[in-house]
């Protein structure tokens, strides 16, 4: 009896064993646990990495349990997106809209080369209208590996190169070739994401000799990237989206290539110390640590917000109240406001529909204060476009009382953002250019109440609310919305930024008056504006415009400070805000 039953558990324990072992072959968790175990093996956040895989494997909700991060810096937004490149393992996929043909712009090329030659499978998509125009260079960028995917968003007639007048028909046409794709991520392994203002180019990383930008990315993670995931397919299988082997002039450097392969040229001023720091910065892991992984919070709540690629349109004066999904979102999130809105974006062109959102929050809540912070004159990057802000100014600040902060081209802490500044500007006289480097907003971001905050694409002008496809990260948590509104209140304070505000001059309600009337006209041709830039004096307390101190604390030094005499800058700014309120929406 004691025989049968030592063989019977003996059976058991054989049954049981093989059992496991059958789990062990064919089951796939072990499989994920040991992928998971893979993925940035050694890097500082690599357990974040294992929860976000456990968290997708269990179903979990995606809007909890991510970890963000905000990249403040240039130099700091370029070493994280080299080191996430080298580091990942399966997939990278890159939307953008500027891929350069500079030095970070082959940068990214070759580290995304090198990739994709070890096994990690490279799509890119870039937006046809700023990108490289090279068809030699992103020949032999497509063809570096099997691995490499590569597409246009809505080029012109079918190719990289097109001339002035394919480009025009292609203008003309009923094509949609207005609305352009303006997301910006990165999608490492499905676990890693990025988004912000950033693309790739120069200005973004701290080392053009022209201007640089004063920007901000969002990287998270967490199970929200499996939405950034979904988004980039859409974009991805999108018709608009054209494969650069499709391209003719792509097309037949390709077939040279095949015969007899190139290689990308180099990053071309590689030796500078600019250079040589990254690669040892990338070497370090303890600053790696410091710069990446401590500063990561596990947020509240974050929501991926993206366009559908194509649903927008230029004609967007037929439906005022139209946009896609993310103006939706937004206009929605900002009504929630109820006592501070900080807005940072390069551009201010607050248009009818914007302003009445504005004019109700104030009405419903008469102690809010709103504060932006864009670009001034001398820190815009683009002239045409700071014409329509220059033009809005009076209906921003006498019709709705916000409170408008313009960035100094060249702020106190210049030193901090680009500490490499000696360098560019030795590098900008042996290209022979007259003016110095200077700093130029690029950010676009806003921050409710001190516990919500959007960082994404979406700038504050009508391109971005009813034409360009964009994208973003709401992020509903207290702390990073306090870490992102310190560094706004750091860039608006006035060592930084010039405040606008109303002018004192004689019968200023006549002027007030006058410029309305001018501004019910195509043509605005009343002269004299309302408001003006204006600077603290030494030790004087710093108030907001309406404070009974202001104008004793304030000096006013002119609409166009930093500008010496009647420039061509200016000559064009006030030629645009004149009769550039047709073309005012597409800017």
């Amino acid at each position: 009896m004691l025989e049968r039953t030592v063989q019977v558990e003996h059976m058991r324990f054989l049954t049981l064993l093989a059992i496991c072992l059958v789990r062990a072959l064919v089951l796939p968790l072990p499989a994920v646990a040991s992928e998971a175990a893979l993925l940035y093996d050694g890097a500082p956040f690599h357990d974040y990495v294992c929860q976000t895989q456990k968290r997708i494997a269990d179903q979990a909700p995606r809007e909890h349990g991510n970890y963000v991060g905000i990249l403040n810096h240039g130099y700091e937004a370029l070493l994280l997106r080299v080191y996430l490149i080298r580091n990942a393992k399966k997939s990278i996929d890159i939307q953008t809209f500027i891929w350069a043909d500079d030095e970070c712009g082959n940068f990214f090329r070759h580290e995304l080369e090198k990739a994709a030659l070890r096994g990690v499978k490279v799509r890119v998509i870039a937006d046809y209208i700023s990108s490289a125009k090279n068809p030699q260079l992103l020949a032999m960028h497509y063809s570096a590996s099997p691995n490499i995917q590569i597409k246009s968003y809505r080029p012109a007639a079918r190719q990289l190169r097109a001339n002035a007048l394919q480009r025009l028909i292609d203008v003309l046409l009923p094509t949609g070739t207005h609305q352009r794709m303006h997301n910006k991520t990165m999608i490492f392994d499905g676990v890693i994401g990025l988004t912000g203002g950033r693309n790739f180019d120069n200005h973004y990383y701290n080392y053009a000799t022209t201007f640089n930008f004063k920007d901000r990315d969002a990287w998270v993670i967490g199970p929200v990237v499996q939405d950034m995931a979904t988004s980039f397919e859409e974009y991805w299988k999108f018709r608009k989206a054209v494969d650069l082997g499709k391209l003719r002039d792509v097309r037949r450097y390709i077939k040279k290539n095949e015969e007899e392969p190139l290689k990308l040229p180099r990053e071309d001023n590689a030796p500078l110390s600019f250079w040589e720091q990254l690669e040892e910065d990338l070497n370090t892991p303890e600053l790696l640590k410091a710069k990446f992984y401590k500063p990561l919070l596990c947020a509240e709540k974050v929501r991926f917000l993206s366009d559908k690629p194509g649903v927008k349109t230029a004609f967007f004066y037929l439906n005022p109240w139209g946009g896609g999904r993310v103006s939706k979102e937004i206009r929605a999130t900002l009504r929630r406001a109820k006592d501070t809105m900080f807005i940072q974006s390069p551009y201010v062109i607050v248009n009818m529909q914007t302003r009445s959102l504005f004019r109700k929050l104030l009405k419903l809540h008469p102690d809010m204060r709103i504060r932006i912070s864009t670009n001034s004159f001398g820190a815009a990057d683009h002239i045409e476009t700071y014409s329509a802000n220059f033009r809005l100014r009076s209906k921003i600040i006498d019709g709705l009382g916000l409170e408008v902060y313009e960035y100094k081209p060249h702020p106190a802490d210049q030193s901090y953002h680009l500490p490499n500044y000696e360098e560019l500007v030795q590098r900008a006289k042996d290209e022979g250019l007259r003016r110095s480097p200077f700093m130029s907003i690029h950010a676009k971001t806003f921050v409710l109440d001190e516990r919500i905050a959007f960082v994404g694409t979406y700038n504050l002008d009508p391109r971005s609310q009813y034409i360009n496809s964009e994208d973003g990260f709401l992020i509903e948590d207290s702390r990073i919305a306090q870490a992102i509104q310190e560094d706004i209140l750091r860039d608006i304070h006035p060592d930084n930024s010039w405040i606008i505000a109303r002018k004192q001059i004689p019968l200023a309600d006549v002027n007030r008056l006058l410029t309305g009337i001018s501004g019910l006209s195509p043509i605005e041709i009343w002269p004299l504006q309302n408001t003006s830039s204006f600077e603290l004096l030494p030790e004087a307390e710093a108030v907001p415009p309406g404070h009974p101190d202001f104008y004793t604390n304030y000096k006013d030094i002119g609409s166009f400070p930093g500008a010496e005499g009647l420039t061509p800058d200016e000559i064009i700014t006030r030629l645009y805000s004149m009769f550039g309120k047709v073309v005012t929406p597409l800017l």
